[in-house]
Parts: C-alpha cells; sequence; structure tokens
C-alpha cells in the first residue's frame, strides 16, 4: 500500500505550514524552536515531540552527525538537502544544530502521521492499495494530538465530508468501536482517543 499524490501533498502542505512558524519566529536557539513547538501544537502532543525530537537529535549528535553533510548513502544525501533548502528559506544565520533540529521535529511530524495512518488502515481493515486524502485525513483524526494540530493549521480540513463519511463507515464496520458523542456542531467527532482502543 502506498500514498496517493494528493495524500503526499496534503502532508507537505502540512509541513510548510509548520515551516512557516518557524519563518515567522525566526528562532536562534533550539531552545527557541521549542518554545515555538510548544506555543503551535497542543500541549500534550507538543512535549511528545519535542521529546522524541530530542532523543533522535541526542543520537544522531552521538554520531557526530555533522559528518552526514558529504555522506555517501542516499537517505543521508536527501538529510543534507533538505537541511540546505530549509536553511534558504528561514534566509537566517542560523547555526546548523538549530536547522537540524527544525528538520528533526518535521521528521517527527511526518512519522507520527504515518504511524497513525498505518494504525488506522488495519484498523479498518481497508483493502484499497493506494491512501489517498480522504483517507489520510481520517487517520489524522483518529489521534487527538494530530486533530488538534490540523484544526489549527487547516480548519477547513475538517470539513471534508468525505473523510468523515470514511471515518464513520469503517469506524461502523469494526465491532470494536464504539459512537462518541456529537459534537455541538452536530458532526460525529473523526478521533476516539478517549473511547477507542486503536492498538486491538
Amino acid at each position: 500500500m502506498k500514498l496517493g499524490n494528493d495524500a503526499v501533498q496534503f502532508i507537505s502542505k502540512i509541513l510548510i505550514l509548520v515551516l512557516h512558524e518557524f519563518v515567522e519566529e525566526m528562532p536562534e536557539s533550539i531552545t527557541a524552536v521549542q518554545m515555538i513547538i510548544k506555543k503551535l501544537f497542543p500541549s500534550t502532543w507538543g512535549t511528545f515531540v519535542v521529546k522524541s525530537t530530542d532523543t533522535e537529535f541526542k543520537a544522531n549528535t552521538d554520531r557526530s552527525w555533522l559528518r552526514r553533510r558529504e555522506p555517501k548513502s542516499k537517505e543521508a544525501k536527501c538529510v543534507a538537502l533538505l537541511m540546505s533548502k530549509i536553511k534558504d528559506i528561514l534566509k537566517g544565520n542560523l547555526e546548523d544544530r538549530v536547522v537540524y533540529y527544525i528538520y528533526s521535529i518535521l521528521d517527527e511530524i511526518i512519522n507520527d502521521i504515518l504511524k497513525w495512518t498505518s494504525i488506522s488502515v488495519n484498523k479498518f481493515q481497508s483493502e484499497r492499495p493506494v491512501i489517498d486524502k480522504r483517507v489520510l485525513i481520517a487517520a489524522i483524526h483518529t489521534d487527538r494530538g494530530l486533530s488538534e494540530l490540523l484544526e489549527k493549521l487547516l480548519p477547513t480540513a475538517a470539513n471534508d465530508y468525505s473523510a468523515i463519511e470514511y471515518y464513520q463507515q469503517t469506524s461502523s464496520a469494526n465491532a470494536n468501536t464504539n459512537t462518541a458523542t456529537l459534537p455541538k456542531t452536530g458532526r460525529q467527532p473523526l478521533y476516539d482517543y478517549d473511547k477507542v482502543n486503536l492498538w486491538l
């Protein structure tokens, strides 16, 4: 199973909007980046992202990540290229460590989105060969943190009724899924974080 072009573009849009927050603030230190993350993201999820990023960042610095700037592997070359692009976008005299930390934040967001997409697709027992934007949005909304982040960055994404319908159909088809209380808008909430164990 692979991501469709519209799903890839949607993830890219999320990352661009997050990167825009850094452009607005122009953080000059890792601590400043962490403050932006905790201000932008929901408190619990923002703390999780910072903690996960710190772990990965420290692991890479322990392996002398600066040597990856002139690597041989395709993965390392991609990292170096993305860091260069990020630095160009930020247009500031930022230290490489700060740029790499921002890159690590974006990487953590991608990993979290793909993780919940994988869990959701397996949970819904979808036989679709391609994960399109509709399925991706439904998957993102199965996690409260990602759902709240999406609401901040792209509030109109929640109005994608095709995604809502897909979520409701797949949820009702799963015997272990309980019906959540309707919000004030009268729409079915996309996440059942407190009511559904997605790991079953």
